[in-house]
């Protein structure tokens, strides 16, 4: 749970330790800290064993070069908010192929990368 509440403080001093815009307030700030807040929620709720379909629900794959059994998400509501998930396939016979039905392995903790486009 401390290390949870650390890593908490330290996205948003990183999401707050910009430049200051005009629309800098207490309240975005706020605003923020409650986005990480939420990501970590939301990533807490995930285990190994879920499928890639309950997964996808909150984030959503990052852009560049994945793989069927390690991929890169992406928070949905704030794409600079990361996570790395290894997955076991369900189909031998296509083992290139991501499925929803595919189960998390294994999980990295939630980083800050900027967004990645192809």
């Amino acid at each position: 749970m401390l290390q949870e509440v650390g890593l908490l403080l330290s996205l948003c001093a990183v999401m707050l330790s910009g430049p200051l815009s005009v629309s800098d307030t207490p309240q975005t700030r706020e605003s923020a800290c409650a986005l990480v807040a939420d990501a970590l929620k939301e990533f807490h709720k995930l285990r190994p064993g879920d499928s890639r379909e309950h997964l996808e629900r909150i984030f959503e794959l990052d852009g560049g070069l994945q793989s069927s059994t390690r991929s890169r998400y992406a928070f949905k509501r704030c794409r600079f908010v990361k996570v790395d998930i290894e997955f076991s396939a369900t189909r031998a016979e296509s083992p290139g192929f991501p499925l929803p039905t595919d189960k998390i392995v294994n999980l990295s903790r939630l980083y800050l990368e900027e967004p990645v486009y192809d």
